[in-house]
């Protein structure tokens, strides 16, 4: 009996040890569309008081059911969807709004499906007049991804030396601290630039899938989780949003009289 007690006692403290360690999807995002609509004309915003995403006027993005490997908060009896973008016409638009930004993170997950020969916009942020602007295929044929920002009155931006391939689900994050501007994909270290100021900010319109404009950079693919916060997050936030949180490794439990010491390694 001694000995199922003691096995029964590790198991619930090797539970609470992994518990413990679990930290939480990074609070306060300031918009956040999750892009599950199946019908109508807009993607609504998890987060009270900001805005929806108006669809293009005559040309939807397609729901799919292929969706981000991770995608928090479902919603009880939604199917998770992504939205399929055709690169030629179809884009969410959302009026002006959130005033400046001078720190921020951006987060979101893509599947490219097509190759165009010109920037491929994921989030274009009041780009008319400053902002900032997620995109791909700056150089026209290389598909890597980058981060526009308006620094002090000029675009500064940081690019990957990585081509985003075909059919698979990336996952980017941009962050801005006043200083450090720097662009993630999946769990890879940042690429950064220091560039220090204000950033611009402008009234405009905001574009994701297709330029703020709404008439061209349209993006091939699926776009899923798109999250705007107004703060730079650490990386292992970032990290969180990209992979989860893994469960401690190492667990061990040493008996003692009248314990169990219980000892783990952090994800």
């Amino acid at each position: 009996m001694g000995e199922r007690i003691a096995f029964g006692l590790f198991l619930v403290m090797a539970g609470l040890a992994q518990a413990a360690q679990e930290p939480g999807v990074p609070t306060g995002p300031s918009s956040y569309w999750k892009l599950d609509e199946t019908a109508g004309t807009s993607a609504a915003n998890v987060v009270a008081g900001s805005p929806v995403a108006n669809y293009k006027t005559g040309a939807f993005p397609v729901p799919s059911v292929t969706v981000a490997p991770l995608s928090y908060n479902t919603d009880p009896g939604v199917t998770a969807r992504s939205l399929q973008f055709n690169g030629s016409s179809q884009g969410l638009t959302l009026q002006d709004f959130a005033g400046g930004l001078n720190n921020y993170t951006v987060s979101v997950w893509i599947r490219r499906t097509g190759s165009t020969g010109t920037r491929q916009s994921i989030l274009s942020f009041k780009e008319t007049g400053g902002g900032l602007v997620l995109c791909l295929n700056e150089g026209g044929a290389n598909f890597r991804p980058r981060i526009y920002s308006n620094i002090a009155g000029a675009w500064r931006s940081v690019e990957e030396a990585f081509t985003i391939p075909l059919d698979t689900w990336v996952h980017l994050a941009a962050t801005f601290d006043g200083t450090n501007l720097r662009l993630y994909r999946d769990l890879g270290a940042p690429t950064s630039g220091v560039f220090a100021g204000t950033l611009g900010g402008g009234t405009a319109t905001t574009g994701i899938g297709m330029r703020n404009s709404n008439d061209q950079h349209y993006f091939p693919g699926m776009i899923d989780d798109v999250r705007m916060y107004t703060r730079a997050l650490p990386a292992n936030e970032v990290a969180v949003l990209a992979a989860g949180v893994p469960a401690p490794t190492g667990v061990t439990a040493t008996g003692a009289v009248n314990e169990i010491l219980v000892s783990w390694t952090a994800p």
